[in-house]
Order: C-alpha cells, then sequence, then structure tokens
C-alpha cells in the first residue's frame, strides 16, 4: 500500500481513496484488515450457516437433476451453462472413444480409395485418428480453463503492456498463459471437430 498520486503507474485504486496497490490482492487485503470486529464475527457465523441451508434448499433440485440427467440426458442446471457442461463431459467422452475405439474413418487413410490396406497403413491410420481425437480434446479442455479462470488468454495479438500483465497475473495466481502453440492447437481442435463430427462414433 502507498500513497497515490499523479505519478502512479499500473497500480490499483479506489476511487475517493487517497491509497493505491500493486495489485488486487494486496488490495483485497487491505480492505479485508479494515473492516469492524463484528463483522468479521457476523460472516464467520453467517457464511457457514448459509451454505448449509443452500444443500438442503438445493437438495431437492439436485435430485430432479439427477433424474433428468438419468431420463433425458441433460438437466435444466445443464442447460443453464450449456458450454460448460460440454466443456465438462466431451473431454472424457473422446478419451473413452479412444480407448476402447473398434474402428476410424476412412479418412484416416492416405489412400482412402483402396479396398485393402496393409497393417502398417492401418497402424497409420489408428494413430491419426487418436492424434484427430487428442486435438479436439486439448480444444475442449483449453475453453474449460479459460472458462474456469486457469488459463489466461490475452487474445491473438497482445501488445507488450498486456504481456507484462499476463506474466505477472499468471505468476501471482499460479495461472496459465495461453501460447501460440495453445492457440494453434485449439484451432486445430476446433476445426477437427467440426469436419470429423459425424466420425464421432465407435
Amino acid at each position: 500500500m502507498k500513497k497515490h498520486n499523479e505519478n502512479c503507474e499500473g497500480c490499483i485504486s479506489t476511487e475517493g481513496e487517497d491509497v493505491c496497490f500493486d495489485d488486487l490482492t494486496e488490495m483485497m487485503s487491505y480492505h479485508r484488515a479494515q473492516r469492524p470486529w463484528y463483522e468479521v464475527i457476523w460472516e464467520s457465523i453467517y457464511y457457514p450457516c448459509w451454505r448449509a441451508v443452500d444443500k438442503i434448499r438445493y437438495f431437492p433440485k439436485e435430485v430432479k437433476w439427477f433424474w433428468q440427467r438419468g431420463t433425458r440426458g441433460w438437466s435444466d442446471q445443464d442447460a443453464w451453462s450449456v458450454y460448460d457442461h460440454l466443456n465438462e463431459i466431451i473431454p472424457p467422452m473422446l478419451r473413452q472413444m479412444s480407448k476402447n475405439s473398434h474402428g476410424y474413418p476412412v479418412a484416416m487413410y492416405e489412400d482412402s480409395n483402396k479396398h485393402e490396406h496393409t497393417a502398417e497403413e492401418s497402424d497409420a491410420a489408428k494413430r491419426k485418428w487418436d492424434y484427430t481425437l487428442n486435438t479436439i480434446i486439448y480444444a475442449f479442455e483449453i475453453e474449460k480453463g479459460i472458462s474456469n479462470l486457469d488459463i489466461l488468454d490475452l487474445g491473438p495479438r497482445p501488445t507488450k503492456k498486456q504481456k507484462g500483465f499476463g506474466k505477472k497475473h499468471c505468476e501471482q495466481f499460479d495461472v496459465k498463459l495461453l501460447t501460440k502453440e495453445d492457440r494453434k492447437m485449439r484451432k486445430e481442435g476446433w476445426k477437427n471437430f467440426q469436419k470429423y463430427f459425424h466420425n464421432l462414433w465407435d
């Protein structure tokens, strides 16, 4: 914490206050320390009780969502955040498909017009299909990481200032920075997901 003035650069401050901080964590710690003692006690009682009551209150809905997933494959809760639900279920489904696969698309062969293929050609086609599935899995895992704030995406062309912020943010909060290679793999995964969508069966 330091006195805020017009010469401060890259600091975090609250409007109307004359102090600023180097990062958000420092600011939050400072404001928590300024709370009256009775607020601290109240929060230590209120939030645990609220969570317990909330679990009881939501239990009937949890049962309902469980039933919906068993009868129609998805619940009202899943429909509230479709992208989160897909990020959660698609990678493990594709891993199981890859592990227990009995075949692969004919398009995986170098020459898909041939009626018969050698064992080497079949092995190469299987490896190519496994790689294709892995790119799709990786694309969804990247999206999940971004959604969960485990991965920071600065965009395709970050400025020098954005890169500096990204590096500092990732070190401070133990977050992974999305690299050019990650971006390339994500793009390839989405392309393969679209291209081989109708081949995602065994």
